[in-house]
């Protein structure tokens, strides 16, 4: 049997976007900040720019889109809904899965009760692993744990840090959320993050003793701050794999291209530039 490898960036997912940030400027790039897109333009039947939501309005040969397929067809204001935007056979649908994760900083003195020398453990309490949007809010049922202050090469800390991630139903957070009782959706993370926590404790040791801080989030919080239709981490079932669309100078980047997580939305930035963008500028 093998052994899985698993590795994460010395520092944070913000330093590696500064670089990324710095590397772009480097080349000439512009950025704007706090400019949400409205609308995507049309002029001949070719993209011809954007528009953003306080009315500003920016031409382009070419558009590289990571928002998403369903998200990039929303922006079309006068798109024939029967047309199918990237030619595939099912229409672009937003994806289903979705999840919950807690944070927790747990006192230097808790060191010792979990695992030293695991980063990462997936679990199911069931022995058929159900891999699905669940029934209910949370499937607490089957996980991930992570220990990011085991990896090698981080620097020690006076905390000690444990993320719970489980799949969670959108539709139950949504519902929660929207309700004119503002505090029922606080209410409801915190006796997720509780429920998850036992859990936890059955398999790494006691998680209700010396926490000094913890945080969670719901797909209602992915959704707020990434504009992906039900907080879907994956983006749409529906791949382009070649990033193609019915414009031919609109590309799709990124999870509903086809590449998955951190390093694939990356990957899948460069290949699509490379492949389409570099032999028309």
């Amino acid at each position: 049997m093998g052994t899985l490898r698993l590795f994460r960036p010395k520092g944070t997912i913000k330093d590696i976007l500064d670089l990324l940030l710095r590397q772009y400027r480097d080349f000439g790039g512009e950025i704007e900040f706090s400019s949400p897109v409205a609308e995507i333009l049309t002029k001949n039947n070719t993209v011809s720019g954007v528009r953003t939501k306080n009315g500003e309005e920016i031409g382009c040969d070419l558009i590289v889109s990571t928002a998403g397929l369903p998200e990039t067809r929303k922006l079309f204001a006068a798109l024939d809904p029967a047309a199918k935007f990237t030619g595939l056979t099912d229409d672009d649908s937003p994806g289903c899965l979705s999840f919950f994760e807690s944070i927790y900083l747990f006192a230097e003195s808790a060191r010792q009760r979990f695992p030293l020398k695991r980063t990462i453990i997936f679990y199911s309490l069931h022995e058929t692993f159900t891999y699905h949007r669940p029934d209910e809010a949370v499937d607490i049922n089957s996980g991930v744990i992570c220990f990011p202050d085991n990896f090698q090469g981080k620097p020690n800390r006076d905390t000690v840090q444990v993320r719970a991630t489980h799949l969670a139903n959108y539709d139950h957070w949504r519902i929660i959320y929207n309700h004119e009782n503002k505090a029922l959706y606080q209410a409801e993370k915190k006796l997720w993050a509780e429920r998850s926590r036992k859990v936890l404790g059955k398999i790494v040791g006691n998680c209700d003793e010396n926490i000094v801080y913890e945080d969670s989030f719901t797909p209602v919080t992915i959704e707020r701050f990434t504009s992906r239709a039900q907080g879907a981490v994956y983006g749409s079932p529906q791949k382009a794999k070649d990033g193609r669309t019915i414009f031919d100078n609109l590309y799709i980047a990124g999870t509903d291209q086809g590449y998955l997580g951190i390093v694939g939305a990356l990957l899948s930035g460069v290949t699509m530039v490379n492949q389409h963008i570099l032999n028309k500028i």
